[in-house]
This record gives C-alpha cells, structure tokens and sequence, in this order.
C-alpha cells in the first residue's frame, strides 16, 4: 500500500479495535482501483488482523460489479441484503465492497438506502466512485464520504479545526455549539443532530481517539448536504 494511505490505514484500525466503524461509506476519486485495493485489504484486516493485501478468499466479504449491461440493479442489492443479515463467519463484520457505484440504477439506490437506514448488526458497506455526485442526494447523505486525492486522504479542513479543539481540551463546548446551530432547522438537521450524538456518547464511553472522531466529525458537518 502506498505511502500516502498509512494515515487511512491507521485511522480504520483505530476505528475497528474500538467497534466504531461507521456501517456505509462512500470512497470516491481519480483511482477507483487504488481505492478498491485498500477497501479489500480493509476487508481482510476484519478477518484476518493483518492490514495487508490478501490473495486468498475471504468468507465474509462480497464485490459487486457492473453486469455485462455495465449496471448494478436490485437483484444484486436483494443479494448483498441477504448476505449482510447473516452473522459474520471468521470477521467483525460482514461486508460489501460496490466497486464503481455509479453503474447503480435508481432502484438499486433506493434498495441500498433502505438497508442503511435500519443497518445490520455487524455489517459494512462501501460505494467505490470517482465522484461524490454519482448517487443520489438521500443515499449520499447518509454515509461517511471520504475523497481520495492524489496527494491522500482529504482530511485538512478537518484536521485544522480538531487539532485546534484538542489542544484546547474543548471538545463538549464545540458539539454544545454545534448542536445549538443544528437545531436552529430541527427538521433538515435532525440526521446530523443524531450522528453528532452518537459520536459524542462514543468518545464519552469509550477510550477513543478524539482527535480521529472530532476529524470525521467535522468531515461529515463539512459535506452533509446544504439547503
């Protein structure tokens, strides 16, 4: 794996030691095959503990493709739901890779956000794109996007605003601020007002990396969607 994934790496670890994956992410940019090949070594970290390719078959994850009419539709999304309700066999989590999300019809979208919604236990899935763009708004809006540029991860804007917070040892007076912007729209925000919750509740129950959630955190607030 390239250098400039080491960071990601080392983030998704802390995530999984900690049972804080978030359950649907959208990785999109330029080199979809790159992103491919870390979303698998992901998929057999969950496995097998080692991040590093690997070359065998892995028991509880699922690639989907385009068909040969170059489209994922809802036969396949019936496929990776049934799959996805059955409990992990040697991983934390069962889970999906969509490789080239954008081949997904409208049906196949509206399955996939329907299984989001009510996620299940242990599960995680992940649209490869080369734009955030190429699903709809209500799916896209409720998973973590992470943007793979050329130079990694594009993490700075969040980067600048954590560091700050910690430094500070600041971290409930910035989701208190925070909450009190959100629920100033109540009806449009109240997705987001739950993922700020549930990040809080984790970071005060468990020993986490409060730098890596206030990062992901400040992502998500960054590219949720804006009326």
């Amino acid at each position: 794996m390239a250098d400039i994934y080491k960071k990601l790496t080392k983030d998704f670890k802390e995530l999984s030691e900690s049972d804080v994956l978030f359950h649907a992410y959208l990785f999109f940019g330029e080199s979809t095959d790159n992103i491919f090949d870390f979303s698998r070594t992901l998929a057999g970290f969950l496995e097998t503990g080692e991040f590093k390719a690997v070359g065998r078959f892995l028991n509880d994850l699922v690639i989907i493709k385009p068909n040969e009419h170059n489209n994922i539709g809802i036969d396949e999304v019936r496929e990776m739901q049934n799959f996805l309700y059955q409990s992990p066999v040697a991983s934390k989590r069962r889970m999906v890779i969509i490789y080239n999300a954008g081949a997904l019809t409208d049906e196949a979208q509206s399955g996939i956000l329907k299984i989001i919604e009510e996620p299940p236990k242990k599960s995680l899935i992940i649209l490869i794109a080369t734009g955030e763009d190429v699903v709809l708004e209500t799916l896209k809006s409720r998973m973590h996007k992470i943007y793979f540029s050329e130079q990694g991860v594009d993490f700075k804007k969040a980067d600048k605003k954590s560091n700050k917070l910690i430094n500070k040892d600041d971290v409930d007076e910035f989701i208190k601020k925070t909450l009190v912007d959100l629920t100033k729209n109540l009806r449009q925000n109240s997705g987001t007002i739950k993922e700020v919750l549930r990040r809080l509740a984790m970071m005060k129950q468990f020993n986490l990396n409060n730098r890596l959630q206030l990062r992901l955190l400040n992502y998500y607030l960054d590219k949720r969607p804006k009326k």
